[in-house]
């Protein structure tokens, strides 16, 4: 399966977790990272959608990897979201039938993304937006890789690593269910 990882991350230079994922994607085999702010700074308008485009119709699976930012996609992901993700792409039928896959870290425990949780919503629907974009694309939905409690300067290395080697299990096709999140 061929895999293009979109890794987004505000300041990826400061990140431990994502630059730790990253460095497993591009060793992984069939896999294709391609860092948003690495390529365009964090200028949206240098986007080459068309470039993107090309890259999506070569993927069987496309991960988005990323630091959940405010509830959200970074802002690089986003812009990348509206500017490639075309009318003309999705209609064109070239993103049906391909994995979207999310592989994101949170910096509050996983356990806080609740109805009881200081959240207040959980982790399923914060990213109900993608789903639907998903759906609408025609893309499979797969279950989400989530990494949470990542909070700077409160984890330890230990559990970067342990975050890197369930990633590489999935890139793999390895993971079991009950990995997916932790």
């Amino acid at each position: 399966m061929k895999t293009l990882v979109i890794l987004s991350h505000p300041n990826f230079a400061a990140s431990r977790v994502n630059k730790a994922l990253s460095q497993v994607a591009k060793g992984a085999v069939d896999t294709e990272v391609r860092h948003l702010e690495g390529l365009y700074g964090l200028d949206v308008a240098r986007i080459d959608a068309r470039a993107e485009q090309e890259a999506l119709r070569g993927a069987d699976r496309i991960v988005f990897l990323y630091p959940l930012y405010w509830l959200n996609v970074p802002p690089m992901l986003k812009a990348y979201l509206d500017a490639v993700f075309s009318h003309e792409l999705v209609g064109s039928g070239a993103l049906r039938g391909k994995v979207l896959q999310l592989a994101l870290s949170a910096s509050t425990p996983l356990s806080e993304y609740s109805k009881q949780g200081a959240i207040g919503y959980s982790m399923d629907e914060i990213l109900t937006p993608l789903k639907i974009a998903a759906n609408y694309c025609g893309m499979d939905f797969a279950v989400p890789f989530i990494s949470g409690g990542f909070e700077p300067g409160e984890f330890s290395d230990d559990a970067v690593d342990a975050a890197a080697a369930r990633f590489g299990k999935l890139l793999r096709g390895e993971l079991s269910s009950s990995e997916y999140q932790i």
